[in-house]
């Protein structure tokens, strides 16, 4: 299967890895699976997206799949994963 996932599909022509990360970093989120979005989120950036896009993504998934709380979760990065990374969030300096 992880051969199938994640060799065929994410080579198929129609999008790019870095256009197919903001769908898989949404699944995750989307349905409220915390060490599987944190599985995504370095590929991620590693595929080309920024950290603002990451964050803009995951913000408007937040409004649209739950009003916005419930969703909000998603929205801040989770430390397992990305210690490392430095995320600067909306209306934080």
């Amino acid at each position: 299967m992880d051969e199938v996932l994640f060799g065929d599909v994410w080579k198929r022509e129609g999008l790019s890895p870095r256009d197919r990360s903001p769908i898989t970093v949404s699944v995750p989120a989307a349905t409220y699976r915390p060490e599987q979005l944190n599985s995504h989120l370095r590929p991620a950036l590693q595929n080309g997206l920024s950290q603002d896009e990451l964050v803009e993504a995951l913000t408007h998934l937040a409004f649209h799949r739950a009003g916005g709380m419930a969703g909000s979760w998603a929205r801040r990065p989770q430390p397992a994963v990305c210690s490392s990374i430095e995320w600067k969030l909306p209306g934080s300096s």
